[in-house]
């Protein structure tokens, strides 16, 4: 160059007109080239706003969206109809570890009339937040739970207090899918914020609450390379989320996010160089040369930001047509169909551990389903063994690794594999999704598709392990209820021993033995200890030794966990059967205590407990005096033993606390239904009000034996039933029927086991009861009754209590 530069000079000294329309024209050249770059610097500035406005929109598309998408398996925590403190505090720990949120809650619908036993069971007080814009609601949809401790200022907070926060639960009672609203005020920090809830729905479909979290605006920002950061701005749906001034000159780019329209406006603080024109030629050709390379390498990254931002367009698709599948089948077959397309693969296989045999995987490729054991020596098998990755570069390394697998994909034209394991929350494999290509992997592209397909096999192990839990508990519901029967009929240590080593177990799970280890055995390589967690099963353990080969995995923890809640119900009670007419005696005491003495009433109380084989049960009575009247209250909790007393315990107590108060009967019933349906358990009772001021009561019965009224020298029973059974949903119930209960008339209340008797109809065993009283006193009455409750009646079959009030004469 130098000596073309001498050669030219030298000819224009010399007058060589070439050499001067030669320098001419390349000093024309050279400025024309100079201010091309120029403008075109000035061009590509809209483009340098673009891309960065399209990378800051992928950016915060995958952080909102992966957020978004860890709620979608919340409806697992109700696979048993209700969700516990325990399993929403396992499904918060997993989504806060791998989610923008700060924190996570649990909230459940409250009705209005049901919100005072809400608050009494739970401890928490329902509040509004500050937004509250005084609308009616029919009830409320309250923070139960939350995590981290740190949140639990939230608790208690109504969401449909505030108007962002109702329209977002009343969008998820509609979506099967999270839903995001806002913008909000954060409940914990009151910075402003995202509002995403998901309903959490059981088995019928039935809204058994909502997980719901919010989105700190700063959060998404920071998910932003720092140079953005200061010159974005963000609307949702046309609302502005977050706004910095200067940003409103750049470019703008949008997606969409459950159902939301998100807009993004950035500003790229780079810009054209404005010294370029006074640069000389060689400083124009290097500048010209650099922008070349600078466009290559810009459309290269624009290439694989369309193509990242495609993948997990399909991968939220994929998410959507998983969500769709009912059945484990359906699942897989739909993963072999749609997840190769995501990676180019040629061809996808996905494999799951049989339900019934967890020594071998079920694979699907296509049309085509085959079973391969776990020791098959494949790559989809070894990475659902060691819960690790597998890959195969190209079809030399393949072949010393795996020599059937190499000469499979000879013929097939294969020449690289990637096996990634679906693993399920508890971190144990569930199966394992296997690609091919046509091509051998270098480096760059093996950690690029890798990590794309972790992505996608996270997202079908969520699915695949909401589909594998419902159908082992369609699976094993017969054998674990015949389980079930048997050890709640062991009476001894020994009998539930017995049980659990007789090989049904063993067989329900699929494993070489089941046994229960009361010296608290300690598991091994094929052994696992699952311990008995009760205090009478201290030291025990549930002992399961699995067989040659065999995997542990989520859906076998789940079976053994709903095992050992069975046994270690039957060894409490077995070792604890001897001591029960101890117990009785004690919950006598404590229950059934005598009534307070009256001016204008006359009472006798009786409580008589079943045979020793049934022990104390769900009857009870009450006798509550206030200044203006007293109430006789009688009830029967279905069932027998601790679980039923403390039913009892808490229905007696709450209708105690009510009446006392002056709340009406009716209502006071209300209470009692909200309470029994949390526990899914019935009971029938009938309450009396006695005024003192009048020589009149209010009877009220909900689905008991109809009281008997001793008046003018006969008995007879006040024949009406105004409510259906405690621990129904009833919406309107008609109003108490009031008698007139003068000096001399006597009441007598009682439970059904004062009159059943085998083959007679419960109306004839009334009537037979009404001719059985007589002028004589209620403690005469009363003391009758519980020693022979039915004439020709041997054994006491069911527990008895009863209250007997002579009205005397004062008021």
């Amino acid at each position: 160059m130098r000596r073309g530069r001498d050669r030219v000079m030298g000819s224009s000294a010399a007058g060589d007109p070439v050499v001067t329309v030669l320098l001419v024209a390349l000093w024309t050249i050279c400025v024309l080239g100079t201010v091309a770059v120029v403008q075109r610097a000035f061009d590509t500035r809209d483009d340098l706003d673009q891309r960065a406005a399209d990378a800051v929109g992928v950016d915060v598309a995958r952080a909102l969206q992966e957020s978004v998408s860890s709620f979608i398996g919340a409806d697992s925590m109700a696979a048993d109809g209700r969700v516990t403190e325990a399993e929403f505090m396992a499904f918060a720990s997993d989504v806060l570890s791998n989610s923008l949120y700060s924190g996570l809650g649990f909230s459940e619908p409250v009705a209005a009339d049901g919100r005072t036993a809400w608050e009494i069971a739970t401890g928490i007080t329902v509040r509004s937040f500050a937004t509250d814009d005084g609308a009616a609601r029919d009830g409320s949809v309250v923070l139960h739970y939350v995590l981290p401790e740190s949140a639990s200022s939230a608790l208690g907070l109504d969401l449909l207090s505030d108007p962002a926060r109702r329209h977002a639960v009343e969008e998820a009672i509609d979506s099967t899918g999270p839903v995001i609203a806002g913008p909000i005020s954060l409940a914990t920090s009151s910075a402003p914020g995202l509002f995403t809830i998901k309903a959490i729905r059981g088995a019928d479909d039935d809204v058994l609450g909502f997980v719901s979290s919010g989105v700190d605006v700063d959060a998404l920002v920071e998910a932003v390379p720092a140079k953005w950061q200061e010159r974005l701005a963000i609307e949702m749906d046309g609302v502005t989320l977050i706004d910095r001034s200067v940003a409103r000159g750049g470019a703008t780019a949008s997606f969409s996010a459950s159902g939301r329209a998100f807009t993004l406006y950035v500003d790229d603080p780079g810009g054209a160089d404005a010294t370029l024109p006074s640069l000389g030629l060689i400083a124009t050709m290097l500048v010209g040369a650099a922008a070349v390379l600078s466009w290559r390498r810009d459309r290269r990254a624009r290439r694989a930001e369309a193509t990242a931002s495609r993948r997990s367009q399909a991968i939220a698709a994929l998410a959507g047509r998983l969500a769709d599948a009912t059945t484990s089948v359906e699942l897989m077959r739909t993963i072999a169909d749609h997840a190769g397309e995501i990676v180019g693969a040629e061809r996808t296989r996905a494999g799951r551990l049989d339900l019934q045999a967890p020594h071998r995987l079920i694979v699907d490729e296509g049309a085509t389903t085959v079973t391969v054991p776990t020791d098959a020596h494949e790559p989809i098998t070894e990475a659902t063994v060691t819960a690790t990755a597998v890959v195969v570069a190209d079809r030399a390394a393949g072949a010393q690794r795996f020599p059937h697998t190499a000469d499979a994909m000879q013929h097939d034209g294969i020449e690289s594999v990637i096996c990634v394991p679906l693993m399920t929350s508890t971190g144990t494999p569930a199966g394992a999704l296997g690609y091919a290509w046509a091509m051998p992997l270098d480096q760059r592209s093996e950690a690029e598709l890798l990590a794309v397909t972790r992505s996608v096999a996270d997202v079908a192990a969520r699915a695949l392990e909401r589909t594998l839990l419902r159908e082992l508990v369609q699976l094993g519901a017969e054998q674990i209820g015949d389980i079930a029967r048997r050890l709640s009929a062991a009476r001894t240590p020994d009998a539930v021993a017995a049980i659990v080593d007789d090989g049904t177990a063993a067989r329900l799970l699929d494993v070489a033995r089941v046994q229960l280890e009361p010296g608290g055995a300690r598991g091994d390589d094929e052994s696992l200890a699952f311990p008995l967690t009760s205090t009478e099963g201290a030291g025990a353990q549930l002992v399961v030794t699995l067989q040659p080969g065999q995997i542990r995995s989520s859906v076998l923890d789940a079976v053994v966990h709903a095992l050992v809640e069975l046994v270690d119900g039957a060894w409490g009670r077995a070792r604890q059967h001897q001591h029960e007419h101890g117990v009785v005696e004690r919950l006598q005491q404590a229950l059934f205590v005598a009534p307070p003495e009256l001016a204008h009433l006359d009472v006798a109380v009786r409580y008589q407990a079943a045979m020793d084989t049934i022990g104390i049960g769900g009857d009870w009575y009450s006798v509550i005096d206030r200044d203006d009247a007293t109430y006789l209250v009688i009830g029967d909790v279905a069932g027998h033993g601790p679980a039923a007393v403390a039913i009892m315990s808490e229905v007696k107590t709450l209708l105690r606390h009510l009446l006392s108060l002056g709340t009406p009967i009716d209502e006071a019933f209300h209470h009692v239904d909200r309470a029994l349906l949390r526990r899914n358990a019935l009971a029938t009772a009938v309450a009396v009000r006695t005024d003192k001021r009048s020589f009149e009561a209010q009877v009220v019965n909900a689905g008991h034996p109809y009281p008997i009224l001793r008046q003018d020298g006969a008995a007879h029973p006040i024949e009406v039933t105004h409510r259906p059974l405690l621990g129904l949903p009833v919406e309107q119930t008609p109003p108490a029927t009031t008698i007139r209960f003068e000096p001399g008339d006597l009441l007598l209340l009682y439970t059904d086991g004062l009159i059943e008797r085998r083959g007679q109809p419960i109306d004839v065993s009334i009537r037979d009861l009404a001719d059985r009283i007589d002028d004589r006193s209620p403690h005469e009455i009363a003391d009758t009754l519980a020693d022979r409750p039915i004439v020709g009646k041997v054994d006491v079959v069911d527990d008895i209590a009863l209250i007997a009030a002579l009205r005397l004469g004062s008021m």
